[in-house]
C-alpha cells in the first residue's frame, strides 16, 4: 500500500506538537476502510466517511480556487464516482 507524504506547514507542526521523528507517520492506514473502522471504534457519533469527504470537498470549493477534480483526488475519491 502506498503511503502518501504531505509536507507540513509550520502552523500544522505547531498544532501537532512534539513529534518522535519526521519519518513517523501521523496516521497508520491499515486498509481501504481505515477511516470507517476508526469512526466505528470511536462510536462514530453519527458521522460518516462520505460526510467527511463531502465536507472537505465543500470547503475546497468555497475556500480555494483548486479544480473540483483535484479536491476529489485529495479525498481519494475518483471524480467519476459522483457522475
Amino acid at each position: 500500500m502506498h503511503s502518501p507524504s504531505v509536507p507540513l506547514t509550520p502552523q500544522m507542526l505547531a498544532l501537532l506538537g512534539e513529534r518522535k521523528a519526521d519519518n513517523v507517520p501521523l496516521f497508520e492506514v491499515s486498509s481501504a476502510n481505515a477511516m470507517l473502522n476508526t469512526l466505528k471504534a470511536l462510536d462514530g457519533n453519527g458521522f460518516t466517511v462520505h460526510g467527511f469527504c463531502s465536507s472537505f470537498e465543500d470547503w475546497g470549493a468555497e475556500a480555494t480556487s483548486l479544480p473540483r477534480d483535484l479536491v476529489k483526488l485529495c479525498t481519494a475519491r475518483h471524480p467519476e464516482q459522483d457522475r
